[in-house]
């Protein structure tokens, strides 16, 4: 992934120790380029203490400078207390997504 222009996958950590992660992905369509946000995970111990907040400042900036207009992610309906988090951080559910396994 390191080599790929369109995308970043940022650690938080301390020392040694990850703390957490999240990737990114610029799209680009013909109807623009926005950002898709995948695998943001943060140690059960370092919850709520802005570590996740962080990280996607980070990816939302990279997607800035990447010239995105807008930021979606998909999250697994049973997974409320993440939902409670990304709508902190301004995320509305506004569209419905689908997935099919290839």
């Amino acid at each position: 992934m390191q080599s790929l222009t369109d995308c970043r996958v940022l650690v938080a950590r301390e020392g040694d120790t990850v703390l957490g992660t999240v990737s990114g992905f610029c799209c680009r369509g013909l109807a623009g380029t926005f950002l898709a946000s995948e695998d943001l995970i943060v140690t059960e111990d370092s919850r709520n203490g802005g570590i996740g907040t962080r990280l996607m400042d980070a990816v939302h900036s990279y997607g800035r400078e990447q010239g995105c207009q807008y930021a979606i992610l998909v999250s697994s309906g049973f997974r409320k207390q993440a939902h409670r988090f990304y709508e902190k951080i301004g995320y509305t559910e506004e569209v419905r997504g689908f997935q099919k396994e290839l």
